[in-house]
């Protein structure tokens, strides 16, 4: 679907993300995030954690915080200097 009006509110001459998403047909936009899933495991982790059955939100809370310490630790433990306290929240809410 191509877009029929732009959003003259933002500053610049291009169109408004928004608006593009929202001129497009949800087969187009469930294709658009699976291939960008594809190219960015963290995407996927997000959307599951978001939209998994509140069953599931403790399995998915646990890979997530398994992963992150893994990413994380050197020689086996946690440098507290080089923690992103800021991802873990947001991952985590």
């Amino acid at each position: 679907m191509k877009p029929t009006t732009v959003n003259n509110t933002s500053q610049s001459n291009e169109i408004d993300l928004k608006f593009i998403l929202l001129n497009q047909e949800k087969e187009e936009l469930i294709s658009l995030i699976l291939g960008l899933s594809e190219e960015f495991s963290e995407i996927e982790k997000r959307i599951q954690f978001m939209y998994a059955p509140s069953k599931d939100e403790i399995a998915l809370s646990k890979k997530l915080i398994r992963e992150y310490i893994t990413s994380a630790k050197r020689n086996g433990f946690i440098d507290w200097r080089h923690i992103d306290h800021d991802a873990i929240k947001s991952e985590i809410a």
